[in-house]
């Protein structure tokens, strides 16, 4: 697909960072918009259409809102838990159709409630859980397919993707008719489900010519609890912010506030590419945050001044405060997951289902908006305080990248293995052959005892040499000695070969082990692979289908955490790799403090 690359600056040794808006953006800015104005915008939708279908009563609007966020807070904690153990069905097309069509069902079920009386709430939880059910298969595999990509690729991708999602949904619930605007959100999960079908961020089943390697683990209790209680309590300063914005910012039919809305939109784009363009290669997830987040600081500061003269202001504040927000969520679970090669699943399964357990206590924390008018000055000023102190509390909190490499645990490829697995029964099935790298990734035990073993090959053809001279007119005891020297010359000549050549299957191992020890990210352990087989950056382009600055970013942040400057260097620190063939090898190649990380 057609893609915007960006570039920032230039460093010392013709460095640049560079970052690419593609289909990822607007996959996003789709399923953005869907749960904006779906779940969470169908109440303001059905009372400003009330001709065409029934509005809905306040009990059934907070059922269908608060039912969303509870259900995908539950849902996504139970994605997060299975991991990998179903990454064949996840990457697989009927689970995107499926969560398609809950989501397109959900969504006409929800439009429906004011028709059903009595039965409303039921009938709003019903829709809402349908709704999450497909938010959280959509949303954990496009974080999924964020965390191939780079820093900047991610933080421009999703801010690209928030801020046209939120503008869309305005557009939705606000100014089209409730018939167009319906079909437009069934489009829009619909759509989301089929670009995220076409970038499925490891195509498992498809990718024939290299293998897969393995998601790094973590020590999970630990974890859990750097991550978990920092994404609880930025939950409900979103919750507070969000619940705002969607009951209020975004439902005035003004068209001032709305014009407010895009323009906030605006420059926190404005403010994301100029953050990228100042960080270049220094920038990271933590380092992004201690950048923006009091920006997001200053959007809450709009929340009193709402119900006032000063309006417009409070609009554009909260509107800007909340697309950063997002933006910066995204972005935190997405670079965390490539930075430290860590699974995607897991990570945004947990964090996003413990953010949104917190969203689900801001929202409850946020009036609703019958009693707004009963609400004072004072009131709303202790909301916003609420949630700027959670938002502090959560930063200082949240774990930093030295903390995420003191909980890391490489020495486990049980993954790897499993996927490696899969592709070579699909090429199997297909009538390919597997590489020897990718035999070598699904059977890492097996390959090397076969690389091992005597060649079974050679044996028989020294066999049939046998039978052969057994059939001449020389003297069996001549015949045996001449058999017994060929087969002696042979076994020389394979044990000068076998000691010539690397070990068949080695490659991956050694490929796997200096990623695993220098912890390079996700997409530069692919790109190593490639550069170890002695590859330029011109075929990595199109292999990784990248930009020719992307793909030379990628190599230059590969030799700085290795600490060489060439290709050359880099082959001889793959070929001089020591073999794991015992204890000792296995303890030299992973050491319990690494000599290099490049941080």
């Amino acid at each position: 697909m057609p893609h915007i690359t960006l570039s920032f600056g230039r460093e010392s040794g013709d460095q640049s960072t560079s970052g690419d808006l593609t289909a990822l953006g607007l996959g996003l800015a789709a399923l953005v918009a869907w749960m904006f104005s779906a779940p969470l915008g169908m109440p303001a939708l059905l009372a400003r259409d009330a001709w065409v279908l029934a509005p809905l009563s306040d009990a059934a609007a907070f059922a269908m809102r608060f039912g969303f966020v509870c259900a995908l807070a539950v849902l996504l904690m139970l994605i997060g838990c299975t991991d990998q153990r179903f990454l064949r069905f996840y990457v697989g097309r009927t689970v995107l159709l499926v969560s398609g069509a809950l989501g397109a069902a959900g969504t006409l079920l929800c439009a429906a409630c004011g028709l059903a009386g009595d039965a409303s709430v039921p009938l709003a939880c019903t829709g809402s859980i349908l709704m999450a059910a497909a938010a959280t298969v959509l949303m954990t595999l496009w974080t999924t397919a964020f965390a191939r990509y780079e820093f900047p690729t991610i933080t421009l991708n999703a801010m690209l993707g928030v801020v046209l999602g939120m503008v869309l949904s305005i557009a939705l619930v606000a100014w089209m008719p409730a018939g167009v605007s319906l079909l437009i959100e069934v489009v829009l999960v619909a759509s989301s489900a089929l670009l995220l079908s076409h970038m499925t961020p490891i195509p498992y089943y498809r990718r024939q010519e290299m293998p897969i390697f393995h998601a790094l683990q973590v020590s999970q209790v630990p974890f859990l609890l750097r991550l978990g209680i920092p994404a609880v309590i930025f939950g409900v300063s979103l919750g507070i912010l969000g619940g705002m914005c969607v009951r209020g910012v975004f439902c005035t039919d003004d068209i001032a506030n709305d014009l407010t809305v895009g323009a906030a939109c605006a420059l926190c784009a404005v403010v994301f590419i100029t953050a990228v363009a100042l960080l270049k290669n220094e920038a990271h997830w933590d380092t992004l945050f201690r950048f923006m987040l009091p920006l997001v600081g200053v959007g809450m500061i709009g929340i009193p001044l709402f119900d006032s003269d000063a309006q417009i202001g409070a609009v554009f504040l909260m509107a800007g405060g909340l697309a950063i927000m997002l933006s910066l969520l995204w972005v935190l679970y997405s670079d965390m997951s490539q930075e430290f090669r860590l699974s995607p699943i897991f990570v945004f399964g947990i964090g996003g289902g413990l953010l949104m357990v917190g969203t689900a206590i801001g929202a409850l924390l946020t009036p609703q908006t019958y009693l707004w008018p009963e609400r004072g000055p004072i009131d709303w000023t202790g909301l916003a305080m609420v949630a700027v102190v959670c938002l502090m509390f959560a930063g200082a909190l949240m774990p930093r990248k030295r903390t995420m490499l003191r909980m890391l645990v490489a020495d486990r490829v049980e993954d790897a293995t499993r996927l490696n697995q899969i592709l070579v029964d699909s090429a199997t099935a297909r009538g390919m052959e597997a590489t020897d790298e990718q035999a070598d990734a699904a059977n890492p035990e097996i390959a090397e005892d076969a690389a091992s073993a005597p060649d079974a090959s050679d044996d028989e053809t020294a066999s049939e040499s046998a039978q052969y001279d057994g059939h001449s007119d020389a003297p069996e005891a001549d015949r045996a000695d001449a058999a017994a020297t060929d087969q002696a010359d042979d076994a020389a000549q394979d044990a000068d070969n076998e000691q010539a050549k690397p070990q068949k299957g080695s490659f991956y191992k050694r490929c796997e082990q200096i990623a695993d020890q220098y912890l390079l990210s996700r997409r530069e352990t692919e790109v190593l692979f490639l550069l170890a087989k002695g590859h330029k950056a011109g075929f990595i382009e199109d292999k990784l289908c990248v930009s020719r600055s992307t793909a030379k970013t990628h190599i230059n942040h590969i030799y700085k955490k290795l600490n060489i400057h060439t290709q050359q260097e880099l082959l001889n620190m793959v070929e001089d790799r020591p073999r794991p063939h015992s204890e000792h090898d296995a303890d030299m190649l992973h050491p319990e403090t690494p000599l290099h990380h490049g941080f």
